[in-house]
């Protein structure tokens, strides 16, 4: 899928441009889904009547991008890719071209398996009386015997059109999938039925009946139903193409903007650890500080002491070897304990002054 990349500038300058509703029909998000990116990413919006002021003439204001801003700045949105399916639709709007074929043609692999083994399958007798089904064979079908021709030609045109626009069919443990790029949409065609009890046998026991209404049911633990109505299964092809595509979208949107919150929270966490390390840093720095300026008193303290034993021992007339010995070596200690001189000693060095 082709992908863009949009500076918050760039993204800025986008929504400005260009509608939100035209944008989310050129790139695969839904324009709640730009509202929602535009905001995360602090970028102000052109206000409700917005564009209707522009096609008139009239002047609008347009507030400047906000400033500063720490979180993502770039943000990945991938272009539609739904040319060919719109194609298909745009063509079976004309009531002259059949969306299904009447009789069925070139069928595709997956039909061809389905076929066999629906008209090998013998009817339910137990509950869902005289359907047949082929879903741990092949796709999910449970049909009467005089539906199969239309439910496989369906299913044929169905698997056709999603193969033209790039998607394909998985068969998993008796379920069928449509693949619509990473995601997959479980899909099956039924023939409804009408609940009928039978009082003569176990009390409660419900039988079903088919009803001739041929249903197909798409999504992902909630599904959309179409079935014969106003118009037939047939004639609703291109309206379940659609739908499909834009279930795909609705859930591109949502795994974009899950991308987003969990960066965004990833940085908000980042910013987080950050201060916390800033602030552990300043609050090292600054009993470093205090102890440097106890040390600095301390020591200006030893030296007025020093001094003030050296006049008193001078005033005695003489000053012995051992007295002057001592005085070096308070110097050389009160030296080592200021913080401004930290004078290496014989025995203790700066590692040791804690």
């Amino acid at each position: 899928m082709e992908q863009q990349s949009f500076s918050r500038e760039a993204l800025y300058t986008l929504v400005w441009s260009t509608s939100l509703l035209s944008l989310s029909k050129q790139y695969n998000l839904s324009d709640n889904g730009f509202r929602k990116l535009c905001i995360r990413m602090e970028i102000p919006l052109p206000k409700n009547g917005h564009w209707k002021q522009i096609k008139f003439g009239k002047r609008t204001i347009q507030p400047p991008l906000p400033y500063p801003y720490k979180d993502e700045v770039e943000v990945i949105l991938a272009l539609r890719q739904t040319a060919k399916i719109n194609n298909l639709v745009s063509q079976s709007a004309n009531k002259t071209t059949p969306v299904v074929p009447e009789r069925l043609s070139n069928p595709h692999p997956l039909i061809i398996r389905s076929k066999a083994a629906l008209e090998k399958a013998k009817p339910d007798g137990y509950r869902y009386l005289h359907l047949v089904s082929c879903n741990f064979a092949a796709l999910d079908i449970k049909v009467t015997k005089s539906n199969i021709g239309r439910a496989l030609r369906f299913m044929d045109s169905l698997i056709k059109a999603l193969e033209i626009a790039g998607h394909g069919l998985e068969l998993n443990h008796g379920k069928t999938y449509v693949r619509l790029g990473t995601d997959t949409f479980q899909i099956f065609l039924r023939e409804k039925t009408k609940r009928v009890i039978n009082e003569q046998e176990s009390i409660g026991f419900t039988k079903y009946l088919p009803t001739g209404i041929l249903a197909f049911s798409v999504g992902i633990g909630h599904f959309r139903e179409f079935h014969d109505c106003r118009l037939s299964l047939e004639e609703q092809l291109p309206a379940i193409l659609e739908h499909l595509e834009a279930v795909n979208q609705e859930w591109q949107a949502l795994r974009l903007s899950q991308r987003l919150e969990a960066a965004a929270e990833k940085e908000k966490q980042r910013l987080q650890l950050e201060k916390e390390d800033r602030k552990k840093k300043e609050l090292t720095d600054f009993n470093d500080l205090l102890g440097k300026a106890e040390r600095w008193h301390k020591a200006d303290n030893l030296r007025r002491y020093i001094d003030e034993a050296e006049k008193r021992t001078g005033a005695s007339g003489s000053i012995s070897e051992a007295q002057r010995n001592w005085l070096e070596w308070a110097r050389q200690k009160a030296d080592w304990y200021d913080p401004f001189v930290e004078k290496q000693g014989v025995l203790l060095g700066a590692s040791e002054l804690g």
